[in-house]
């Protein structure tokens, strides 16, 4: 995990790599949410900009607090290939 630092004006550097796998460009709008004490930055152009139901494991299961307005499946294989991401550094 990559640590960033937070600048006297409130501005933080992504680091080339996250700026490459999203296509990041000079002048790229991301939104902005907190899940808990998660800061989430998404591009504003993706797909998945609408907030995504919440997923929670509970004894070993994943648990979905929301309703869905897509196939669940698809949304866990998503978040299951950003977790690897994740893990692989990128």
């Amino acid at each position: 995990m990559e640590q960033v630092v937070v600048d006297a004006d409130g501005r933080i550097l992504l680091p080339a790599n996250v700026r490459q796998h999203l296509r990041l460009q000079p002048e790229s709008v991301l939104t902005v949410r907190l899940e808990g004490e998660r800061l989430v930055l998404q591009r504003a152009d993706s797909t998945s900009a609408v907030e995504e139901p919440l997923v929670q494991e509970i004894g070993g299961v994943l648990v979905v607090d929301a309703d869905i307005a897509g196939d669940p499946r698809t949304i866990v294989e998503r978040m299951r290939q950003e977790r690897l991401d994740h893990l692989a550094g990128l």
